[in-house]
């Protein structure tokens, strides 16, 4: 890692300081490394690329490089293209001090109208003033405007020879395909947490700041992967002291618990003990952790037991320390796996009710609680078990209304049978189920959720219709009746108001049989543990 030269007496963020200048000081993004020198190396350079990943993970960064690769003349002035640019000839100097007249930066975020991209275009025409090519930056370019990406992709397409574009965005789902299509993709993956251990030692090194390998590590995990975070983070905390930094400071600095007591909570909790862990709830409350820290860090530790309970490889990699890694090695050898599993949806259903909770304190006291009392709940097994029960009582759906034209409550009706070689249904229901055997679903769901019977008689068909269909659609379906059936059918609208939709009547059907199932012994018991829980499907055990 190379410090740039700056005779000002300006102080430089370790960001802009430590700022990578060629492909071998990017850490993390080896097959983006890969594949460009090789293009380079090969004289096979492709005009677009599509640098997409988090923020501060490096994207902008790498298209400057990129730009210093295809414009680089070397120190004597004669250099080509390069995957090593020399970084002290002129071009790669402007560069990286962003004041190339050739290498032009743009911000989609801001400049997201149509004008803005065709004033871009019209100086794609142009040969580059120095340089070897034009280099296009454009930073956060989902939020161009579909104008505006319509407008782009006819030079995309055809882009002359001395023109490149890099494009850097965040959320590349919002990019048309039509221009993802005219680029060269590069994913940037996020950076280990031992890359950037790493990386920060060597910077704090550099700035002579002393840091515990701990205090590293946890500004490491508060980067989440991305660089640059991770170097603000690390001017802030050097900035804390003049002696060595402790994990204790970076722990308050970053609002972060000492994992060590997260981990007291997580064995309190699984073991019942409620005083002890309802305590340390409290404490880590008063000392300033925010609830969604202890819950995310408590999630993460049920993640590695869960993990280390179907592989112990996972210790080779770990961000824990050696006594937090024994302590979750020991857990997950006394909790199983079904309640580590039961424990991860309780966990993660705590963070939707965190978001909308007005007192997170008590939202996460609340959540704790669940957890303490969890074994006193009927496991899955023992769940099903009682539900078997339900196969010695009687049906609890009832029986088909006795009419000939109301809807049967089993929701599925098989048509009548008929001695004749041409079906002829005897109701309403079995003229629907006749469409919907012979494939007419559009004509099937019309009558179902639109058609409201007035009356029924073999040949004719009164009913009452919603939704705007008219006259056209009954001729439709007495022509369609005619044909499957053999016989002539009339379909009339009637002004009459007429019975319930078929889809009314089930619904109705149901809610009904809802309001019996809840009424059960074995299920209202379910639903005393999971008050939460909600019917979606009921059927019937044979």
């Amino acid at each position: 890692m190379t410090e740039e030269n700056n005779n000002e007496k300006q102080y430089k963020v370790l960001a802009i300081k430590y700022r990578p200048q060629n492909f071998d000081d990017l850490i993390g993004q080896e097959a983006l490394v890969r594949t460009l020198k090789n293009e380079i190396e090969s004289d096979r350079i492709h005009h677009s690329f599509m640098l997409t990943g988090i923020r501060g993970i490096g994207k902008t960064t790498s298209a400057r490089i990129i730009a210093k690769a295809l414009n680089c003349i070397g120190p004597d002035g004669k250099g080509r293209e390069t995957p090593n640019p020399c970084g002290v000839c002129e071009h790669c100097k402007a560069i990286s001090q962003d004041r190339h007249m050739d290498v032009i930066e743009m911000d989609a975020a801001s400049r997201t109208g149509v004008d803005d991209v065709r004033e871009l275009i019209d100086s794609v025409k142009y040969a580059p003033v120095s340089a070897r090519y034009k280099v296009y930056i454009i930073d956060e370019v989902h939020m161009l405007s579909k104008n505006a990406f319509n407008a782009l992709l006819k030079t995309l397409e055809e882009p002359p020879a001395h023109i490149k574009f890099i494009f850097a965005t965040t959320e590349i789902r919002k990019v048309p395909v039509t221009v993802l299509s005219r680029c060269q993709r590069f994913d940037l993956s996020r950076v280990s947490i031992s890359d950037l251990n790493a990386l920060y030692k060597k910077i704090a090194g550099l700035e002579n700041a002393e840091f515990e390998d701990e205090a590293i590590s946890l500004i490491s995990k508060g980067a989440d992967g991305s660089v640059r975070d991770g170097l603000s983070l690390l001017d802030q905390a050097i900035s804390l002291s003049s002696g060595k930094i402790t994990a204790d400071q970076i722990h308050n600095m970053l609002g972060f618990s000492d994992f060590s007591r997260i981990i007291d909570l997580y064995d309190y909790t699984m073991k019942g003990k409620s005083i002890e862990a309802l305590s340390l709830l409290e404490d880590l409350y008063n000392k300033g952790v925010a609830p969604n820290i202890i819950l995310q860090d408590l999630i993460e530790f049920n993640h590695f037991i869960s993990k280390l309970k179907t592989s112990t490889d996972i210790l080779n990699n770990s961000i824990f320390s050696e006594d937090e890694k024994q302590k979750g090695l020991e857990l997950s050898k006394s909790i199983s796996m079904n309640t580590l599993m039961r424990t991860w949806q309780i966990l993660l259903k705590g963070v939707e009710e965190l978001n909308y909770s007005p007192n997170q304190n008590y939202s996460m006291d609340m959540l704790i609680i669940k957890l303490l009392y969890m074994n006193d709940m009927p496991s899955p097994t023992d769940m099903m078990k009682s539900v078997e029960g339900l196969k010695k009582k009687p049906n609890l759906i009832p029986e088909p209304v006795s009419k000939s034209n109301s809807i049967d409550t089993k929701i599925e009706v098989i048509p009548s049978k008929v001695e004749d070689s041409k079906p002829n249904p005897q109701n309403f229901l079995e003229v629907i189920e006749l469409f919907k055997a012979n494939k007419e679903l559009i004509i099937t769901g019309q009558l179902q959720s639109s058609a409201h019977l007035v009356s029924f008689e073999i040949g004719r068909i009164k009913i009452n219709l919603s939704h705007n269909l008219d006259s056209e659609f009954t001729r439709k379906v007495s022509n369609k009746l005619s044909a499957i059936t053999g016989r002539d059918w009339i379909v009339e609208i009637s002004d009459e108001k007429g019975e319930d939709s078929i889809f009314e009547q089930q619904k109705k059907a149901y809610e009904k049989e809802k309001i019996e199932v809840k009424q059960d012994d074995n299920i209202s018991e379910i639903l005393k543990f999971f008050p939460d829980a909600e019917i979606k499907k009921i059927r019937t055990m044979n």
